[in-house]
């Protein structure tokens, strides 16, 4: 089935704060944090039920390489992408 996917202007903020975090210690680094993203991002867009329900309805997709979740919500075929962090941050900075 296809979903409709909705991405947050807080996921865009966060993968290029995440990329240039990554670019000042190695160039390769951000293009792969960005290729890792990109590519889970994809993942929970075909396979939304797949993470469990960790919060307030809020789903976590973690990438494999780097510590960072996808936050994302899932109702009514909609895939909503919310933000994307570091693991030592919390949630409540954003929810608010």
């Amino acid at each position: 089935m296809a979903y409709k996917l909705v991405t947050s202007a807080k996921v865009h903020s966060d993968v290029e704060n995440g990329i240039k975090w990554y670019k000042e210690i190695q160039l390769e680094l951000a293009r792969r944090f960005l290729e890792e993203v990109r590519k889970t991002e994809k993942y929970v867009h075909k396979n939304p039920k797949y993470f469990q329900i960790r919060y307030n309805n809020i789903r976590i997709a973690f990438l494999d390489d780097f510590p960072y979740g996808i936050h994302y919500s899932f109702e009514k075929e909609t895939v909503t992408l919310l933000a994307v962090f570091h693991f030592k941050e919390s949630p409540d900075h954003w929810i608010k």
